[in-house]
C-alpha cells in the first residue's frame, strides 16, 4: 500500500512539472496603432437654485453629514417649494 502511494505521488509530481512548463511566445503580430479614446463626457449639472444653496448653508451651520443632512435638505427644499407655490397663488 505504501509503495502504491509513493508511486502515485511521484507520478503526480512529475506530471505537474510538464503541465506547468512555459510555452513559447506566440507569433508576433503587427501592432495596430493605438486609438485615442475620448474621455466620457461628464453629465452636465443643472445650476443650483437659491433655495438649494440656502438649505445647504443651513445644513453646514448645523454640521450635518450623511443621511441626516440628506433628509434635512429634502425637508428644507420641500418647504421652500411649498412656500414659493403659496406665494404665487396669493
Amino acid at each position: 500500500m505504501r509503495k502504491l502511494l509513493a508511486i502515485t505521488m511521484m507520478v503526480g509530481a512529475l506530471s505537474t512539472g510538464a503541465a506547468m512548463a512555459q510555452t513559447g511566445a506566440p507569433a508576433a503580430t503587427p501592432a495596430a496603432p493605438a486609438k485615442k479614446v475620448a474621455a466620457p463626457a461628464k453629465k452636465a449639472q443643472a445650476p443650483r437654485t437659491p433655495e438649494s444653496l440656502a438649505c445647504s448653508k443651513e445644513a453646514d451651520a448645523q454640521n450635518l453629514k450623511g443621511k441626516p443632512r440628506k433628509t434635512f435638505r429634502a425637508k428644507c427644499l420641500k418647504a421652500a417649494k411649498a412656500k414659493a407655490k403659496a406665494a404665487t397663488k396669493s
